[in-house]
């Protein structure tokens, strides 16, 4: 039976990592500065305990309310119109000045004859003869577009247009809209649907540094002036999110990578698993039989939606690939090098399999299990949570007792 052990000690002054090696008093007296600090919110999580949050929020963005006129105080709605265009702040991007809706994806290449070159401010210079029969395309934008009004601009003329296209073809333009011949499109979009835009060269003609500006804004900004795509708001707080990194089971500990690397470097069918001091995988050998490399198989992670990552490039079923698993059900696809989403399941185990004859030179897996509301990919080790953290200090308090006390 243990003796009991009274203890004397002073809360700690300033917050300090606990050591191995701290006397029991000195590793109360931390705990108890870190417990002190910690303020209501930490444990009931609720918006009401937050502190220094405001009462109110103020009108129209911190503005007094005041009628607004044009430059003869006549026009009121001209000059609300005026406001919108020159702030150009679209719905999508609350408080982020953007105007331009379409995020140019093309490459430089040529087409039918006609070379198109995506400059860095991503407009697109033509220059060559379309000698075919059809129109030189390149494809600038495909994506879906909410319901609402907008304006396609950015052609030179009929010769030199820009073409929207709505829902899916052979030809991969969609059904055709309608075109900007240089005067601008305007088109209403009933519900969300998949829109494509393309920058086309007439057949016969030849471009000579002619110079698209394609540009997607909402009808009711009336300034046409090209300005590059920019992210909207809702894409920014998701990378500062991500650059945060902030998972909601370590309440306030900065951690990205939900998986724990339990293995250990072994030699499997031929194939060496390498375990670098980084908790990366490097993997060698010819596989004699299929492998399944277990990583962790007791990962623990309740329902959610996750992306796990870290497969090289290049994998695929008959070569290698990263896989996560609910007991021994298949979670989702494989992550063949681009990663793989995994929605409202529970996850258990993560493995990575060697098809049989494959032969792995220096393979390097980083393996990485984060929370799907975080986009950046780039990899980063384990870190234990908070709970861990407070199980070790448990632990290490009881064999210090029991070290003391002689049990």
């Amino acid at each position: 039976m243990k003796a009991e052990i009274n203890v004397e000690f002073n809360q700690a002054v300033n917050r300090q990592e606990i050591q191995s090696g701290d006397e029991i008093k000195t590793l109360f007296g931390k705990l108890k500065k870190w417990l002190a600090d910690l303020k209501p919110v930490a444990f009931s999580g609720s918006y009401n305990d937050l502190s220094d949050t405001p009462s109110s929020l103020p009108a129209n963005g911190g503005e007094a309310e005041r009628a607004v006129s044009d430059s003869t105080g006549a026009d009121i709605a001209e000059s609300f119109a005026n406001v919108r265009s020159n702030i150009a702040i679209n719905r999508s991007a609350l408080g982020c000045v953007k105007r331009n809706l379409l995020k140019n994806t093309a490459k430089t290449s040529t087409k039918s004859g006609v070379t198109f070159t995506v400059n860095t401010d991503k407009s697109v210079t033509a220059n060559g003869t379309n000698s075919t029969s059809n129109y030189a395309n390149i494809i600038v934008f495909k994506g879906e577009l909410e319901a609402g009004t907008y304006t396609l601009t950015g052609a030179v003329s009929d010769v030199f247009r820009i073409r929207l296209g709505v829902g899916t073809s052979a030809d991969g333009y969609g059904s055709y809209v309608g075109v900007d011949r240089g005067n601008g499109y305007t088109f209403t979009v009933a519900e969300k649907a998949l829109y494509t835009v393309t920058c086309q060269v007439e057949s016969g003609k030849t471009a000579s540094n002619i110079i698209f500006c394609p540009m997607l804004r909402y009808a009711d900004i009336t300034d046409d002036t090209y300005e590059p795509y920019s992210d909207n708001i809702d894409t920014r707080i998701s990378q500062s999110t991500s650059c945060i990194a902030v998972n909601k089971s370590t309440l306030g500990y900065v951690k990205k990578n939900l998986l724990k690397n339990n293995a250990v470097t072994q030699t499997v069918s031929g194939v060496t698993f390498t375990i670098n001091d980084d908790k990366s995988i490097t993997v060698n050998g010819t596989a004699t039989a299929t492998i399944s490399f277990m990583i962790n198989n007791k990962v623990g992670l309740g329902i959610g939606n996750y992306i796990l990552t870290g497969c090289p490039s290049g994998g695929s079923w008959d070569t290698f690939y990263l896989t996560a698993y609910a007991s021994s059900a298949w979670l989702s696809a494989p992550d063949f090098g681009s990663g793989c989403k995994i929605e409202n399941k529970t996850v258990t185990q993560v493995v990575i399999s060697i098809a049989s004859g494959y032969t792995a030179n220096n393979l390097k897996f980083y393996p990485m299990l984060r929370d799907a509301e975080i986009i950046g990919d780039a990899y980063e080790t384990y870190q234990p949570s908070l709970k861990e953290e407070l199980d070790s200090l448990r632990n290490y308090i009881d064999q210090k007792i029991a070290e003391i006390s002689g049990t």
